[in-house]
């Protein structure tokens, strides 16, 4: 493998970087220059606070969100993998970091297809990048896109996100992968859509209270990772409805 595009910042998408010895690692600039920054940071804090007490941490952490929000078995299920990722990882500190960071495309020419990696701003988080195919017309798209699950919107800006994805479904995919569940297409770009002004109606009409009180709509309350209902509505009420 030559290159590894890392679509953004967060951990469950950058984690096993230094599997990949002999590739490139490529991001946005944003997202590389943000990446060396935490890895400073933790690192230190690991020299500091030692691997127990960054356990003790972790775990208390999941217990009390867990205790409070996943009371559904499948989400669950998940996060108590992702948390053990997390452990297993401590003390790994090997992580490969981007070597080349990129604003707004790069093209990726192979022998018998052509790949690009675009970055229409931030969307998911402050830089997100995207791989297109175009004459297969395929996006993976990373956390820009969720199919059949809840999106995190906690390091996003609503009124970003929609332009993104406007910009998204103007490329006219015929496939489009998501960061979380199964390959979609540009109607679940528009079942994101919905998703998000359900978010600001809840956000508009009600008081904070009630409004944490409140399940996600149909047909959403179906999706997986159900605990982001509640995330993204104390989000969204910290910086109020963006659209």
């Amino acid at each position: 493998m030559d290159h590894v595009l890392l679509s953004h910042v967060h951990r469950d998408h950058v984690k096993g970087t230094q599997a990949f010895k002999e590739a490139v690692v490529v991001s946005t600039r944003w997202t590389a220059e943000t990446m060396a920054k935490r890895w400073k940071e933790r690192t230190e804090m690991v020299k500091r606070d030692g691997l127990d007490q960054i356990r003790t941490g972790v775990n208390g952490e999941f217990d009390a969100w867990e205790s409070n929000e996943l009371t559904d078995v499948a989400d669950r299920v998940l996060w108590e993998g992702y948390r053990q990722a997390i452990l297993q990882g401590l003390a790994d500190y090997d992580l490969k970091l981007p070597s080349v960071g990129f604003e707004g495309s790069l093209v990726f020419q192979g022998a018998k297809k052509t790949a690009e990696a675009i970055s229409f701003g931030g969307g998911h988080t402050e830089s997100d990048a995207l791989l297109y195919l175009p004459v297969e017309r395929v996006a993976f798209l990373g956390d820009l896109l969720f199919t059949k699950c809840q999106p995190y919107i906690g390091d996003s800006n609503s009124k970003e996100l929609l332009r993104v994805l406007d910009k998204v479904e103007a490329l006219d995919c015929k496939v489009l992968v998501p960061g979380h569940g199964p390959v979609g297409t540009n109607r679940d770009i528009g079942l994101t859509r919905e998703y998000i002004f359900a978010l600001e109606k809840v956000v508009r009409e009600k008081g904070r209270a009630e409004a944490l009180k409140t399940k996600a709509p149909p047909p959403f309350d179906t999706w997986n990772l159900k605990a982001f209902w509640r995330e993204n509505l104390e989000s969204m009420m910290s910086s109020g409805p963006q659209t």
